[in-house]
């Protein structure tokens, strides 16, 4: 894992839920938790990162939108600066409809919540 990614799973563990990396979820995971995809982010370039929160309980659409808020509010417009060893992450919401909900393909009793994000990277 990059040393930014690392910046931006500590950033999201502040939603208190466990954060994985997309295809490294632990077999036996307990929901919730949030998922991250992240893309290469050369220095001064953009580059997408998507975040999905997955809920599996009685009320899965209700705290997927409120996780959804949370998101929102930890994440303002303007963006939010995440320091890290060799640089600064500069975190924004992408345009458009950045926040969607989703349906587990497997088992439907699973509801996601997907917010897509840049990442704009600097040197420190």
């Amino acid at each position: 894992m990059k040393q930014y990614q690392r910046s931006v799973v500590a950033f999201l563990r502040e939603t208190g839920l466990p954060v994985y990396i997309s295809g490294q979820v632990p077999a036996g995971a307990s929901f919730p938790f949030i998922t991250l995809t992240t893309a290469y982010a050369p220095f001064a370039q953009s580059a997408g990162l998507t975040v999905t929160a997955w809920f599996r309980e009685e009320h899965a659409h209700t705290r997927c939108v409120e996780m959804m808020d949370q998101l929102c509010s930890l994440i303002p417009e303007e963006g939010v600066l995440l320091r890290y060893h060799g640089g600064v992450a500069v975190l924004r919401r992408a345009a458009g409809s950045f926040v969607t909900l989703v349906n587990d393909e497997t088992d439907r009793q699973v509801i996601g919540g997907r917010m897509r994000l840049n990442v704009h990277l600097y040197d420190a």
